[in-house]
């Protein structure tokens, strides 16, 4: 697993900053152990021409690591009419050869950015789950990825599932569940609702989640319905002044503290709220 932080310029209008940042995102989730596929028409986006603008012509497709089944995440590193970062993200089972994702797949979402200034990226990832955050300060012109692998109540990884969450500018936030071993499929999920995590007390930098329920619309939904807890995609909180995006803080799952990276996100929770998202950073 890795930490990898990128601050650079985010006008996409530029060739040079345009491999900066996207050559960062596909060089950090090789460093965490994601590799290349095999297939046709790949382009390394640190070495690629200036794409045009909303083309998805220059994609990585990286397989899963570890002996779980694997999965397979294509993402397109694009930029838009406004020369915003924009990434073209999608999950499945299986590739053609040529760049298609097949079997089980996730809906493919595309997720603009909304700043050409000096932002932040950063990317975490290992065999249990891949995050990607684009200006996590941005408020709602924040761009996230995250893809998680289900967990059995000993956060051993498993082959049961695995989880899609998609935010970008003017795209709503979604969580998309797809079952790999049977059960029960949930459906696609578009409104978050947060806790109000605590204060560990005399720690001001740790929260803790309390009860089972208290983890939200990023917990997915292992085979039969039953819920599960996983700490890999994120916690998220209606109380977004509590936390301070783009820094870390700890988040104590039933006991067991773990890293998170604070983005912000705004709107789409349930009643409108500013919401907060944290994703794991370690």
């Amino acid at each position: 697993m890795g930490q990898h932080a990128y601050s650079g310029s985010f006008d996409m209008s530029s060739q040079a900053n345009y491999q900066a940042l996207m050559g960062f995102i596909d060089a950090a989730i090789q460093a965490d152990g994601w590799t290349l596929t095999a297939d046709t028409g790949q382009t390394d986006p640190a070495g690629a021409a200036l794409p045009a603008q909303n083309a998805a012509t220059i994609f990585r497709l990286y397989q899963s690591p570890g002996a779980l089944t694997p999965v397979y995440v294509k993402l397109s590193f694009q930029r838009n009419a406004s020369n915003f970062p924009q990434i073209g993200v999608q999950v499945g089972t299986s590739t053609n050869g040529t760049g298609t994702l097949g079997g089980i797949t996730t809906t493919a979402k595309t997720l603009p950015c909304n700043s050409t200034g000096t932002k932040q990226a950063y990317v975490s990832g290992n065999l249990g789950w891949l995050n990607i955050s684009l200006q996590p300060d941005g408020g709602g012109g924040a761009a996230q990825f995250f893809l998680d692998r289900s967990v059995d109540s000993t956060e051993t990884y498993t082959s049961d599932y695995i989880t899609q969450v998609t935010v970008g500018n003017g795209v709503s936030p979604r969580q998309e569940t797809k079952v790999l071993a049977g059960g029960t499929q949930s459906g696609e999920m578009s409104r978050i609702v947060g806790p109000n995590p605590q204060l560990v007390a005399g720690d001001q930098t740790s929260w803790i989640i309390g009860t089972f329920l208290s983890i939200p619309l990023m917990l997915p939904v292992v085979p039969g319905g039953a819920a599960q807890h996983s700490p890999n995609v994120g916690i998220w909180s209606i109380a977004a002044a509590d936390f301070t995006p783009n820094t870390l803080t700890i988040v104590q799952v039933y006991g067991t503290p773990h890293t998170y990276l604070v983005t912000n996100i705004t709107g789409n929770a349930v009643g409108g709220f500013t919401i907060s998202g944290m994703f794991r950073y370690e």
